[in-house]
C-alpha cells in the first residue's frame, strides 16, 4: 500500500493535481486510455514543463474536443455505466455527491445548472485523479492546510470572499484547516473541483454529506505525517501569482518494505 502527501504551496485545482502526478511519473497515455472507458468524452492532454517563481513544475491543459454539455444526471450515469472498477466508481460518486450538495445548498435548488463545470474536463479532472490513485496504488492521502488569501473575488453570482460559495461550503462542512497568506489579496486559490476531490477521498461510501455529521470522519488533513519519499512531482496552475508560486507538490511513499517482503517470500519458495 502506498500513501501520498499533498503540499499545497499556492493553490488547489483538478488539473494541478493531475499535473503533479504526471510530474511524479504517472503515464499520461495510460491515464488517457483508462479515461476513454467513459462514453461521450473526447479530449487530449497537453503537457508541458514550466516555472512558477523558481519552482519547476508540470502544467497540463485538458483540451476538450467534444461539444457535450453535461448535467449532474449525465455525470452519475456515465460513471456507473463505465468499465471502471468499483473502488474508482465509489470514489468518483463520493466526489460528485460532495460537490453537488455544496452547489445545491448555495443555490437552494436540486441539481443546479453546472455552468463552467458542465464540460468534459470536469470528468477528466475528477475521474482522472481517482484512476491515477488506483494506478499508483495510493490508498492513503494526506494534505497540508489549504492556502487562502484575504479579500474578495467577482464571479457570475456576484462578489464573494476568496473561497467561492461551493468551496466555502465544503471547507466548513469538513472542518478543513486553512493557511492564510497575507502578502496577497483578491485571488481565488482553491477551486470547488479541487477541494471536492481531496475532500471526498476518505469519506466512507454511503455517508450523507449534507449534514454536520460528516465532521469528525474526515481524515485527510493531518498536523503531521511520516513520509518516506520515493517519487515527487510538482503541478503548476494556469495562473501566475505575483507573490507566491501557484504550485502543488505531491510526495509519494511507496511501501518498499512490503514489496521487498513479497520478493523474499517468492525467493524462498523458489529455493524449496
Amino acid at each position: 500500500m502506498s500513501k501520498a502527501y499533498l503540499n499545497l504551496i499556492g493553490g488547489l485545482s483538478g488539473d494541478m493535481l493531475l499535473s503533479s502526478l504526471f510530474d511524479a511519473g504517472l503515464d499520461h497515455k495510460l491515464l488517457h486510455s483508462e479515461l476513454k472507458k467513459l462514453n461521450f468524452i473526447d479530449f487530449e492532454f497537453s503537457i508541458s514543463k514550466t516555472f512558477r517563481h523558481n519552482i519547476e513544475a508540470t502544467h497540463t491543459d485538458v483540451i476538450v474536443k467534444d461539444q457535450k454539455k453535461w448535467t449532474w444526471s449525465d455525470f452519475y450515469h456515465v460513471v456507473n455505466d463505465s468499465n471502471l472498477n468499483k473502488t474508482i466508481k465509489n470514489n468518483v460518486i463520493n466526489c460528485f455527491d460532495l460537490l453537488r450538495n455544496a452547489e445545491e445548498e448555495f443555490h437552494k435548488e436540486k441539481n443546479p445548472h453546472l455552468h463552467e463545470l458542465g464540460t468534459s474536463d470536469t470528468l477528466v479532472d475528477i475521474c482522472g485523479f481517482f484512476i491515477a490513485m488506483d494506478i499508483l496504488r495510493i490508498e492513503k492521502l494526506f494534505s497540508s492546510p489549504i492556502p487562502v488569501v484575504p479579500g474578495s473575488i467577482k464571479t457570475s453570482h456576484g462578489s464573494h470572499n476568496t473561497l467561492a460559495p461551493a468551496t466555502k461550503n465544503i471547507v466548513e462542512k469538513l472542518n478543513i484547516p486553512m493557511r492564510y497568506m497575507n502578502h496577497s489579496s483578491n485571488i481565488e486559490t482553491i477551486t470547488p473541483t479541487g477541494i471536492s476531490i481531496i475532500g471526498s477521498f476518505e469519506i466512507p461510501v454511503g455517508v450523507i454529506v449534507t449534514g454536520i455529521s460528516i465532521i469528525g470522519s474526515f481524515a485527510v488533513f493531518r498536523n503531521s505525517v511520516d513520509i518516506r519519499p520515493t517519487k515527487t512531482g510538482s503541478g503548476a496552475g494556469s495562473k501566475t501569482f505575483e507573490n507566491f508560486p501557484n504550485v502543488i507538490t505531491t510526495i509519494i511513499d511507496e511501501d518498499i518494505r512490503d514489496s521487498l517482503s513479497k520478493d523474499i517470500k517468492a525467493l524462498l519458495e523458489t529455493n524449496i
